[in-house]
């Protein structure tokens, strides 16, 4: 009965880490309109909904993957894909005068690093890093030149600032 029906989705190259694993290439299969605002949906929406699991497509082998969200340590995409003419960018602008901004090296749990930039907007007398990180989705985005690496909070040994 529900094999016809579908949701639209469009298709966002990323590279996923597992934990333990090499990052592998993936297709993410987001929504044409986010559940929680206007827009397509983000690859931060996908990564910080509630279900457990959501599936990827591996381009190499065609196959479709179930893929653990508690197992990943970060995916990366492309800068624009941050970025909604409807929706707007989930990415606070360092330009903003009410955002903060810190550059960080980050070491996970199964031993591999990513470093980067993460730029918040918190009220006055909380714009540390600790702050930020308190009040982070579980993927948050660290930025680094034309890309943006979703990392797993959970997934974190240690964060030192650049």
């Amino acid at each position: 009965m529900s094999e016809g029906y579908a949701v639209p989705k469009h298709r966002v190259e990323a590279a996923l880490k597992l934990l333990h694993e090499e990052p592998l290439r993936v297709l993410l299969h987001l929504s044409e309109r986010a559940a929680r605002h206007s827009g397509r949906e983000h690859p931060s929406d996908l990564l910080n909904d509630d279900g457990r699991f959501f599936p990827v497509t591996v381009p190499s082998d065609g196959q479709v993957r179930l893929v653990r969200r508690r197992s990943i340590v970060w995916v990366e995409v492309a800068r624009e894909y941050r970025e909604d003419p409807e929706g707007g960018s989930p990415l606070v602008s360092p330009d903003d005068p009410e955002s903060a901004t810190a550059s960080v090296r980050i070491q996970f749990e199964d031993g591999s690093r990513s470093e980067g930039r993460v730029c918040w907007v918190l009220p006055q007398g909380r714009r540390r890093v600790r702050d930020f990180l308190d009040a982070a989705d579980l993927f948050f985005p660290v930025q680094a030149g034309d890309t943006v690496r979703l990392v797993n909070l959970d997934r974190i040994a240690l964060i030192e600032l650049a």
